[in-house]
């Protein structure tokens, strides 16, 4: 084998050496691409350029992409708190129904009870008139532990939320 040949060899094994450099530094390269983590909608600038340069024009796509998302999730959440005010205002409706046709209820029973009494039967005026005022306790009494549950459950569910 004579000079030239081995000079060649040389240049040769060098080239592979340096094409086989590159691959490893391209491959090193896309696993760190791949192995990269954010949090949030965008990526930071420096991975927004890097894409930007692998393919012109896809920085845009992705801030065009994280608009989109962040405009559904507004729309979303806004239509949640629409549809939230839409509940609380037929539930307090519904509570003042139920309160007026309590307080109708209430006084209809005690004019019966009053009406039996002044007629001749004063036991069953106090006896309609009594249980007019029982149920109306049991009643607040009910309501009162079935909020006091109500506000337990809620603060137990809060509690959960923020261990997790």
């Amino acid at each position: 084998m004579n000079q030239a040949d081995s000079e060649n060899e040389a240049i040769e094994e060098s080239s592979h050496v340096a094409r086989r450099a590159d691959s490893v530094s391209e491959h090193t390269h896309a696993i760190e691409v791949i192995s990269a983590h954010w949090e949030g909608p965008l990526p930071p600038p420096s991975a927004l350029q890097q894409y930007d340069n692998a393919l012109p024009g896809s920085a845009e796509r992705i801030m065009r992409i994280a608009e989109e998302r962040a405009s559904h999730r507004i729309r979303i959440e806004a239509e949640r708190v629409q549809i939230e005010k839409i509940v609380v205002i037929g539930e307090s409706k519904r509570a003042y129904l139920g309160v007026a046709s309590a307080f109708i209820l209430s006084l209809l029973m005690i004019a019966i009870g009053a009406y039996a009494i002044i007629w001749g039967n004063p036991w069953a005026g106090v006896a309609v008139i009594g249980a007019d005022i029982a149920a109306l306790a049991a009643v607040f009494i009910y309501g009162t532990n079935s909020r006091r549950r109500e506000r337990e459950r809620k603060a137990a569910d809060s509690d959960a939320r923020r261990d997790d």
